[in-house]
Parts: C-alpha cells; sequence; structure tokens
C-alpha cells in the first residue's frame, strides 16, 4: 500500500502564508499526524525549500520536526517556478531565474533560480543533506523501529530503498 501524500511544504507559517496556502495551520501538525498514527494509516510529508524567506536553519528545523512526529516517511524538494505563476513572473521581472526551462525539468534537487537569503547551492546542498540524513540508519531506528509501530513494516522495506537512493545520490522520488 502506498503512502497517503501530504504536502506540507514548510513548518513555517509565514512562508506557507507567502505561498498563500492559508489552510495549513503549522501549530495543528503534530495532532494532526499523531491522529494519522492512531488510525494506523502509513502517510509521507513533502517539503519545499528555496522560498525567499527560507534561511539554512530551515532544514534542521525540519529535520528535527520530522524526528519530534516519527514520520514515517518524507520527501525534499527545492521551489520550481512554473510559468505561469505569480511566482515565476516576479522572478523574471527581478531576473533571478537561472533554469529558464523548468517546466521542463523533472530533478527536484535543482535550485532553478537566485533566493534572497541563501545561494542556490545552499539550498541543493540542504535538500540533500535532508534526503540522506532522514533516511539514514540511526533516523530509520528512531522513527521506525523504536517503538515499534502499525506501519514498521512497511516502512523499512520502503525507507531502506530511500536510503539506498540517498547514497546514490538518485532522488527517493524516482522510485514512485
Amino acid at each position: 500500500m502506498r503512502p497517503v501524500g501530504i504536502c506540507v511544504e514548510s513548518i513555517n507559517q509565514d512562508r506557507l502564508l507567502s505561498i498563500s496556502k492559508v489552510q495549513d495551520h503549522v501549530k495543528d501538525y503534530k495532532k494532526l499526524l499523531c491522529r494519522l498514527e492512531d488510525y494506523g494509516i502509513y502517510y509521507s510529508l513533502n517539503f519545499l525549500f528555496g522560498l525567499d524567506d527560507d534561511t539554512p536553519d530551515g532544514f534542521d528545523k525540519t529535520l528535527q520536526f520530522l524526528h519530534e512526529v516519527k514520520a514515517p516517511e518524507a520527501f525534499f524538494n527545492t521551489v520550481t517556478p512554473r510559468r505561469g505563476t505569480l511566482m515565476r513572473a516576479k522572478l523574471e521581472a527581478e531576473d533571478r531565474v537561472i533554469v529558464p526551462d523548468a517546466d521542463q525539468y523533472t530533478n527536484n534537487f535543482v535550485c532553478m533560480f537566485i533566493l534572497k537569503n541563501m545561494t542556490p547551492r545552499q539550498v541543493e546542498e540542504g535538500v540533500w543533506r535532508c534526503t540522506k540524513t532522514f533516511y539514514s540508519f540511526r533516523s530509520m531506528f528512531k522513527r521506525l523501529l523504536w517503538p515499534p509501530r502499525k506501519y514498521t513494516r512497511q516502512g523499512l522495506t520502503e525507507n531502506m530503498l530511500f536510503w539506498y537512493g540517498a547514497k546514490k545520490h538518485i532522488d527517493p522520488v524516482d522510485y514512485y
């Protein structure tokens, strides 16, 4: 069974508001994720990095949050400013797009524009670090094995696959 994919995007409320995600309330995340676990629902959380308000400490805060909630799966991506969006128009007007054919790009780990608080390289390295740290053996043990959960077997199997991908520098999303 595939996990329920939840596009959390960020654990910072201001960042969510900056992309008009007014329906998400970070203060409720832990309670809602506990409910999913109580029902035995296997889930994955999806995060975006590379918004103008993002700073390098956001990677560590996100990993800390994921370990606190013992998330079974998570995917980390860079923001992709698609043509036709307000974000893309703004970035083009400010001459900050560095990968103009972003609409055709499939790698979720490449930063395609210049940010205000980080370099594109910092974003890319942060996303890879999150992936490698989250799918490390230590992380898997803490999140999935102790204490065992209803989805431990499935989680461990998929996490091992993603560990292998991260080790080989392959985006785990490519396995889906």
